[in-house]
């Protein structure tokens, strides 16, 4: 089996193991490496946001934002994108 280095959504599916592991700053990396692939992909931005939300709202804010904005992306998630703004 050949390894696809590009491959967004194995950086994006590591990002939530590391998430789910308490491991936040390598989580930032796999969804930092995901959106060099796909920099439109709405569940790495969505989750980067989550993360810099407590530590770097601003960013999280910028995050929020371009995900709220993506026209790709479903009402819904758009919805939660805008909710997570207001929260901040």
């Amino acid at each position: 089996m050949k390894l696809n280095p590009l491959n967004q959504f194995a950086y994006y599916d590591l990002g939530v193991i590391y998430i789910g592991s308490g491991q936040a700053a390598a989580a930032a990396v796999a969804l930092q490496k995901s959106l060099l692939i796909a920099p439109n992909y709405f569940p790495a931005i969505y989750n980067l946001a989550f993360i810099d939300s407590s530590a770097q709202p601003t960013e999280a804010i910028t995050l929020y934002t371009q995900a709220a904005n993506l026209k790709t992306a479903s009402t819904a998630n758009r919805a939660k994108a805008f909710a997570n703004l207001g929260v901040l």
